[in-house]
């Protein structure tokens, strides 16, 4: 087995710590895995890729265009921009709920329609599932996991990684404290999407 993880979103929403999250319980599960990211602007409200490759045979850390296995997208309008890199064997993951980038804030940008952005990712994917990733994580205690309800979402898709596993892995990268929310909620939207 191999899996080309692309997590794209802006910088803030756990990007980084979710493709840390995955290669480590991919080395848990005993995959070799490379991670490495792409960062449109090193700061809070700058795009940002992540990729995660983890397998029995795996080199470098990046994606070649086309092919992603999997785009969670932290973000629709960055989803979209990872355009490239997804195919028709390519299954999406997006959380709809726009989160303006300092382009848009700034007004260099204007934001596109959010469904049309959808319309052409469903286009160019094998599938497209969209989950307000955000919104349960704030009702399950923190939006700052929105990450790990994506991420929950994707594993009731393809069980590629045991969620005891992907547990322990959070506790490894988020430390103790961090740690257990970001567990709870991850367990909780896996009960939520069985």
């Amino acid at each position: 087995m191999k899996k080309n993880v692309l997590i794209a979103g802006v910088g803030g929403q756990g990007g980084l710590s979710l493709s840390r999250i995955i290669a480590v319980a991919a080395v848990r599960s005993g995959y070799r895995a490379r991670t490495g990211e792409t960062l449109g602007m090193a700061q809070r409200g700058g795009s940002v890729f992540s990729y995660v490759r983890f397998g029995e045979d795996v080199m470098g850390p990046l994606i070649e265009e086309g092919g992603a296995d999997v785009l969670l997208g932290l973000e629709p309008l960055e989803a979209a921009r990872a355009y490239k890199y997804v195919s028709e064997k390519t299954l999406a993951v997006i959380d709809p709920t726009p989160r303006p980038t300092i382009f848009n804030i700034s007004g260099k940008e204007e934001y596109p329609n959010v469904e049309e952005l959808l319309d052409i990712i469903k286009k160019r994917v094998k599938e497209l599932y969209t989950v307000k990733a955000r919104d349960i994580a704030k009702e399950l205690g923190s939006a700052r996991s929105a990450n790990l309800v994506l991420l929950a979402r994707y594993l009731r898709i393809e069980q590629v990684l045991s969620s005891n596993v992907v547990k322990e892995a959070i506790f490894e990268v988020l430390g103790e404290k961090k740690g257990e929310l970001a567990s709870r909620i991850f367990e909780e939207a896996l009960k939520r999407f069985s």
